[in-house]
């Protein structure tokens, strides 16, 4: 009878070590761990959400680290120790711009926390801003704007003829005159309609013939864009 009550002595001690040991820790509980901001507009630039949470262990909690999933989430944290029962955040602060669609990022959490890692997570939908001119002819020479500053021609064989067309829009108040300088013999470089009325779109269209081109590989050539007769770059 002695030996029987001894052991449930002994069991019972060691059992209590294991629950006091494992309150000496720290431990991170967030209040939520995933925000959805629903429908954002790319007109009206970053959105923030603070995901708080509670050190619910007793240990100061000490975020290490916290890594976002891409460069277009930038994330912010408590710097300082959390004291047990205290109070603390992580932030992510999305960028929609040239993101338009629905997006799903992560945050890894790094800490002292008995659980070391927690992943937090923002989603949402971008509605896209509406294109001005300069986003969709990002290029300018002044007198016109040019969707693209080059003309890719990409893989051509020995024989071949390429055309691709570049596309311009006249922002000035008056009309202008596009011609070139320094044409390759390979290239036949012209703009339609050469000259532009105020607000009028057009194309500088570039004709390729690689049997008048003796050389191999990746090529440049360069070209001088004259308006109204005077170079521009």
């Amino acid at each position: 009878m002695k030996k029987y009550i001894f052991s449930s002595i002994l069991v019972f001690f060691v059992s209590s070590s294991l629950i006091f040991a494992q309150t000496l820790e720290a431990n991170i509980s967030f209040d939520i761990e995933q925000h959805d901001f629903g429908k954002i507009e790319e007109a009206d630039g970053s959105v923030t959400y603070n995901f708080e949470f509670t050190n619910t262990g007793s240990k100061p909690l000490i975020i290490s680290q916290v890594r976002a999933s891409c460069g277009c989430t930038s994330p912010n944290w408590s710097k300082e120790p959390v004291l047990p029962g205290k109070r603390g955040f992580v932030s992510a602060t999305y960028n929609p711009k040239n993101r338009p669609g629905p997006f799903n990022k992560s945050i890894t959490v790094t800490s002292n926390a008995t659980t070391p890692t927690k992943i937090l997570r923002i989603i949402g939908d971008v509605n896209p801003k509406p294109k001005t001119l300069e986003d969709i002819y990002r290029f300018s020479m002044e007198k016109i704007r040019l969707k693209s500053n080059h003309v890719s021609f990409a893989r051509i064989t020995k024989g071949q003829e390429n055309t691709q067309d570049m596309e311009i829009i006249n922002v000035s108040d008056n009309p202008v005159k596009i011609s070139f300088n320094r044409i390759p013999a390979h290239l036949q470089v012209s703009a339609v309609p050469e000259v532009l009325a105020p607000e009028e779109k057009g194309v500088i269209r570039v004709i390729y013939d690689s049997d008048k081109k003796n050389d191999w590989g990746f090529l440049i050539d360069r070209v001088d864009v004259l308006l109204d007769g005077e170079f521009r770059q």
